[in-house]
This record gives C-alpha cells, structure tokens and sequence, in this order.
C-alpha cells in the first residue's frame, strides 16, 4: 500500500485517487463515506476511533484475499499530523521498517528534481541539461536532513516500535 495515511485536501480529485488506492482507499477518503453518522455524533465518530475501525477494515481484507500481513508507507509528518496514530499503529502490532537513502544522494536528487519541476518520475526522462547547486545551500540540507532522520530513529524508538533500519543503497 502507499500512503494510507495521507492528509488530502477537499480540492483533490477523489476520482483519481480512487483509481490508485484500488484495494485500499486513504483513511480520509475512506471515512467520508460514513460522512452523515460523524455529524451526527462527532465525538464517537473521533479520527482515532474511526482510524482504528479503518484498520481492522484493512487488516480483514488482507485476509479475506489470502495474505498473511499488510504494510503500507507512513511519513514522519503523518505522525505530527495525526497524533493518534503512533499509538494505534503499536495496538495493532504494526512494525517499522525505516527505509532511509543516502542523505547526500538524496539531498542532490531533490535538488535536481525542483529545478527539472519532475519528482517521483517512473518514465525514463532522458534529459541532457546541465543544473547549478548551490554548495552553501547544499551543505544546509544534507546537515538538516541528518537530523531529521536522527529524530525519526529517536522517536520511533522512543514510542517503542519494534523498527528495523534499511538503507535505500544497501
């Protein structure tokens, strides 16, 4: 699965992003079909209730299609986003795995990609221009970067996940 847990907007075409979560949709898509019950009774009908109930909905159609486990990508901001969801994620007996590149192959890829306008391209984009980075600009990322992924281990271990790092390289 990709990004269940991603915040959308009301201006996303929910089409489209139906059309990419085939099996599952995002837990925000999801709950708006229950839409009228939330404004009805919003504090049984709470985004940490309603989240557990997405999960186990996840969880039975795993099963219901014969797999034994699901995994799906969760961002550092989706836990500042949602509170809650550290928390569930360890009630359900989720693991995580800490998927995590080269800070400075990374760093330089993100900046390439702003200057091309082309992120997260699967095509084969042949492109022969040349691209100017900034080494004092360059330098402040890849030390930011650094500490993002520091503090990511840091509260990942202090909410005690069970959680394996895995580089991108290796």
């Amino acid at each position: 699965m990709q990004e269940i847990f991603l915040r959308l907007t009301w201006t996303e075409n929910e089409k489209v992003l139906k059309d990419y979560y085939k099996i599952l949709h995002p837990f925000d898509l999801w709950k708006r079909q229950g839409l009228r019950w939330e404004r009805m009774i919003p504090a049984y009908y709470s985004d940490s209730r309603q989240a557990h109930k997405y999960l186990m909905d996840a969880e039975k159609l795993a099963l219901s299609q014969g797999v034994k486990g699901i995994g799906f990508k969760v961002l550092s901001h989706h836990f500042d986003e949602r509170p809650f969801l550290d928390k569930l994620l360890k009630q359900h007996g989720y693991r995580a795995m800490y998927l995590k590149r080269n800070s400075i192959r990374q760093v330089l890829s993100g900046m390439v990609a702003k200057q091309r306008g082309i992120y997260n391209s699967r095509e084969n984009v042949v492109d022969d221009r040349c691209y100017h980075i900034n080494l004092d600009e360059f330098r402040w990322h890849v030390q930011w970067e650094r500490e993002c992924v520091k503090n990511d281990c840091a509260r990942l271990s202090g909410e005690c996940f069970d959680v394996i790092e895995v580089s991108y390289d290796d």
